[in-house]
């Protein structure tokens, strides 16, 4: 707390304190305070209201400072001055470590038995001075008038949030609290031309990048201190991580100007602009510009980009408007819902290639373009014709209603069509596409030429996909000549692994596990190859009519003349083209040597309980 007589406690910091010439550019050099560069202060504020110099005619530095000050009728501001005081300290205090109390204002009426006066570090008036407004710098001059902040009494008698009364109270504290334009060279930082403009800093004399220095004239001012200025702030005191610490939503009133930076202290947090009544632009990444809400006039052009948050503080999650929207997360692992509208949507911005993020985005109706990150994503295209790119890791694509694209990218992901006429790239890693949710059965082909899916989804393109996942019904499924893994899941089902070291499982009912000729003459297959059948029971049956019938031998009958049915076992007779049954292995001896060995084919029969016949009939095998 000061006196009329002497200033508050205050610090010499500067000049240039700090080795960023951006913040130094603003940083005057003096904060309030005992403690050094990024300390703590305890800041007190008052509200004069009388001007009376004292009994004895107590000359007026004593009472205030400059040179004439009280002698132009000073007045105390109105209630509405006073509360716009009090919320525009209250908004840089809530952004570094300043506890700012306001205490009364009592003047030394006695000054001739000693200093009897109280007054706050920071003293706000208004003067019959024409000047607009001006404010003096903690400790400036070492004297009572550090602090003090003088306002005429014809232009700030309205401060509403947004406008130029309300916006100068913003300004004219930034200087108590050790701030300075950023154009001026005290300390020989001036800020660069690329930033010294009003949307980055209050302290700015220039209403746009590249505007000249004559004052501000906008439309709509900015409500907050903004991005440097916080920067600034926090390099002397220190930022204030109690500040909206736990979980929280930050949104504007349906088509309200909003210019603003956001300084959050912790919790997961969301953008929301679901309440807007046009499209929105929102960036997660702590210093980029979201566009959001009405434009503002900024004396050269209207622009929407004055949403901003603040270095050094993470927005997780976004919700877009009804509208065309582009949203783009940071690496905090993002939740991004573009919601109605033709949206696109990408999980980090600026990212470094090294940095891992787990991102979910929700596309909503409308036709949507979504990429992700590095890490593990999940997309969801929802309603639309979506366009979903997963990039590095292993992602979930979910392409919903309409004629999707989904692009998996490097890893290993799971592509879900959806309803309508898809096309699934898984591209490198190990890809899954999935048809659990549909309603009939599938055909899936991934030997045809580009891959296809057909059945009641529609009629999907699927290209880099070594997994398929049947639906609840009667699939076919079908492999390439890659390593695949086919999963019917329930129903009667059709396997065919074809070429490859493939991996079947029927699920739930009877299916039919198929190989074909083609699969038998892959060098893979013919040299060692192994298929397992991972989960074979009764009710399954083994069908290699197509391939090789004609040259198996069970116990020296050739399949294809046998009229009953014949038992495999462990200890039937080896001859050419043997079929033979060795616990819950059947091996085939293709390459005619009379004997298993580590070239011949077999399928692994997991969970295969008892001897395999072959059905004559139905040219089968089944337990």
């Amino acid at each position: 707390m000061s006196s009329v007589y002497s200033s508050g406690t205050y610090t010499t910091v500067g000049p240039a304190p700090t080795g960023n010439s951006t913040i130094n550019a603003l940083i005057v050099g003096t904060k309030w305070g005992a403690s050094g560069l990024g300390g703590s202060a305890n800041v007190t504020f008052s509200f004069p209201v009388s001007f009376t110099v004292g009994s004895s005619g107590a000359h007026s530095s004593g009472a205030f400072g400059y040179t004439g000050e009280p002698q132009d009728s000073g007045q105390a501001l109105s209630a509405m001055q006073m509360a716009a005081a009090r919320e525009t300290l209250h908004k840089w205090s809530r952004v570094a470590t300043l506890n700012c109390n306001e205490v009364a204002d009592t003047i030394d009426t006695k000054w001739e038995s000693g200093d009897n006066s109280s007054v706050g570090d920071i003293r706000l008036a208004m003067s019959n001075l024409p000047s607009a407004a001006w404010a003096y710098y903690p400790g400036q001059d070492n004297a009572p008038y550090g602090g003090d902040v003088w306002l005429n009494k014809s232009d700030y008698h309205d401060p509403v949030v947004g406008y130029y009364a309300y916006y100068t109270f913003l300004h004219e504290i930034g200087h108590t609290l050790g701030l300075e334009h950023p154009h001026e060279s005290n300390d020989n930082d001036v800020m660069s031309l690329s930033v010294d403009a009003l949307k980055y800093s209050i302290m700015s004399y220039r209403d746009y990048v590249g505007d000249d220095i004559d004052g501000v004239g906008e439309n709509f001012f900015p409500t907050t201190p903004m991005l440097y200025d916080v920067l600034a702030l926090q390099a002397l005191y220190g930022a204030n991580w109690n500040y909206r610490s736990g979980n929280d939503t930050y949104s504007w009133a349906p088509g309200a100007k909003v210019y603003e930076t956001i300084w959050d202290g912790g919790g997961i947090d969301t953008l929301s602009a679901a309440n807007q009544t046009r499209d929105v632009e929102l960036h997660l990444t702590s210093g980029v510009f979201s566009k959001i809400g009405s434009p503002v006039w900024d004396e050269h052009a209207w622009v929407r980009d004055n949403l901003v948050i603040a270095f050094n503080a993470t927005i997780e999650n976004a919700t877009g408007s009804s509208y065309d929207d582009y949203i783009f997360g940071n690496t905090a692992g993002n939740v991004l819902v573009g919601g109605p509208g033709n949206d696109t949507m990408r999980g980090s911005e600026w990212a470094d290639r090294d940095v891992f993020d787990n991102d979910t985005m929700y596309g909503g109706s409308g036709g949507d373009l979504m990429a992700g990150h590095n890490g593990n994503d999940v997309m969801y295209g929802g309603e639309g014709n979506d366009f979903v790119t997963g990039d590095s890791g292993n992602d979930i694509l979910s392409g919903g209603n309409g004629n999707d694209i989904l692009n998996g990218g490097p890893g290993d992901d799971l592509l879900i069509g959806g309803l309508g006429n898809d096309t699934l790239n898984g591209g490198g890693g190990f890809d899954e596409a999935t048809y659990a949710a549909a309603t009939a059965p599938v055909n899936v082909d991934l030997s045809l030429s580009g891959g296809r899916a057909t059945g009641a989804q529609g009629i999907d393109k699927l290209r880099g996909i070594e997994k398929v996942t049947g639906s609840a019904f009667a699939d076919t499924l079908t492999g390439d000549a890659n390593a695949n893994v086919l999963s019917g899941r329930l129903g009667n089902d059709t396997l065919q692994g074809g070429a490859g070291n493939d991996t079947l499982a029927g699920g739930g009912g009877d299916d039919l596990f198929r190989w074909t000729a083609t699969a038998f003459n892959s060098g893979d297959i013919r040299f060692g190859g192994v298929d397992r059948v991972s989960d074979f029971s009764r009710g399954d049956a083994l069908d290699f009519s197509a391939a090789l019938e004609s040259l198996l031998m069970v116990n020296g009958t050739r399949l294809g003349a046998a009229t009953s049915d014949i038992a495999l076992g462990n200890a039937l007779s080896i001859s050419t083209n043997v079929c033979l049954q060795n616990g819950r292995d059947l091996y085939i001896d293709l390459d005619s040597s009379h004997s298993i060995t580590a070239n011949d084919y077999h399928v692994e029969l997991t969970g295969l309980g008892g001897v395999l016949k072959y059905d004559a009939a139905a040219d089968l095998f089944h337990v």
